[in-house]
């Protein structure tokens, strides 16, 4: 489809890391000029947004952190990592991953 439709430019993915497997993993990929990955998916605006007001930005964070570990009965900690998956929590998606 890649090189049919869209003249062979390239294909993105959901990550850099599975964008190198999936060109490493999937012959169909290996003609392509570039399998990329993307990192980010906040809308530009909003990224801009968020860093033209940084300091107010790092306190919504915060408080967004404190907020779920109230709410979940976690341990207060301002620098723990927290990780969020939205979707269906099936083997096609890579959530074994996660779960390691």
């Amino acid at each position: 489809h890649a090189r049919a439709y869209q003249a062979g430019y390239g294909v993105c993915a959901v990550s850099r890391n599975y964008a190198l497997e999936a060109a490493q993993k999937h012959d169909v990929l290996w003609g392509l000029p570039e399998v990329r990955g993307i990192e980010n998916c906040m809308p530009e605006g909003e990224r801009m947004a968020a860093l033209a007001d940084a300091s107010e930005y790092m306190e919504s964070r915060r408080k967004a952190k404190l907020f779920v570990q109230q709410k979940y009965g976690l341990k207060e900690n301002p620098d723990a990592r927290m990780f969020v998956f939205v979707g269906r929590w099936v083997k096609q998606k890579d959530v074994d991953f996660i779960a390691d």
